[in-house]
């Protein structure tokens, strides 16, 4: 029911790890112009539940990247979370063809291993 005190302090030391800067081996290239500690928004079932990932945007107003899985209709606010890009990218290495992707854009596909599409937001 009600929350222990001790649980948003396990919360939010997840969350700095996960946004904590990632330094690339030599031999590791990170493509996207931004930082891999920037945050994305997700589902806990992209992260820990092993969903397939169908949907990527990069928002036009802020930059904002989000990642979907393709669970029909909109995501529930208690299934959100915030992880790093460099997090996304290792969950799913088809996504480091999206570090060209320009801000206002997104990609999609309708299976796992069907081929990416792109498109303006909106």
């Amino acid at each position: 029911m009600g929350a222990s005190v001790s649980e948003p302090l396990s919360r939010t030391g997840s969350l700095l790890r996960l946004l904590a800067p990632f330094r690339p081996s030599i031999t590791a290239a990170w493509l996207f112009p931004d930082p891999a500690n920037v945050a994305v928004f997700t589902t806990r079932s992209v992260i820990h539940g092993g969903a397939w990932i169908a949907y990527v945007s990069h928002g036009g107003d802020d930059g904002t990247w989000q990642s979907h899985d393709n669970e029909p209709g909109a995501a529930r606010e208690q299934d959100a979370m915030v992880v790093s890009l460099h997090a996304v990218a290792v969950r799913d290495g088809t996504l480091n063809r999206f570090a060209d992707l320009p801000e206002g854009w997104r990609a999609w596909r309708d299976e796992p291993a069907a081929a990416w599409q792109r498109g303006r937001v909106g």
